[in-house]
Formats: structure tokens, C-alpha cells, sequence
């Protein structure tokens, strides 16, 4: 069951950094907003990847803190825009 999990959250991961639906004002954005906004829900994806495979909570709570950040920078980008 654990694979399956692993595989499915990867797969997700995967989508994001291939298909990454982008903004049409992200020109105006700072390198550091574009690259939160680009890498850190991927990321996400990959550290519950990891957390479901090992169990470790350090990797549940590093998963937890990134997409906090993610969201957080996507709310902000999205309201100055």
C-alpha cells in the first residue's frame, strides 16, 4: 500500500514540474516569488512522497512548512497582482 502511495504522490509531483499552469502577470514577480511558485508545490509532493514511504514526522512536518510557504507566497502574488 505504501508504494502505491509513493507512486501516486510522485506521479503528482511529476505533473507539477511538468505542467506548471504559470500566471500571465509573472513577469512583474520577484525571481524568489517565481521559483516558490514554481518548485515548492512539486517539492511538496515529493516530501509526502518520502513521509509515506518512511513514516519519518520530519518529513510530514518539512511538507507541511513548504506548501505553508507556497501558499502563502501564491496569496500574496495573487492579491499585488
Amino acid at each position: 500500500m505504501r508504494i502505491a502511495g509513493v507512486v501516486m504522490c510522485l506521479a503528482v509531483a511529476a505533473a507539477y514540474v511538468v505542467v506548471w499552469p504559470g500566471w500571465r502577470r509573472e513577469a512583474a514577480w520577484s525571481l524568489s516569488v517565481r521559483f516558490v511558485l514554481r518548485w515548492f508545490h512539486s517539492l511538496t509532493w515529493v516530501l509526502i512522497a518520502a513521509w509515506v514511504w518512511t513514516l519519518h514526522s520530519y518529513y510530514g512536518l518539512a511538507a507541511l512548512a513548504v506548501y505553508l510557504i507556497f501558499l502563502g507566497t501564491w496569496f500574496r502574488a495573487r492579491r499585488a497582482s
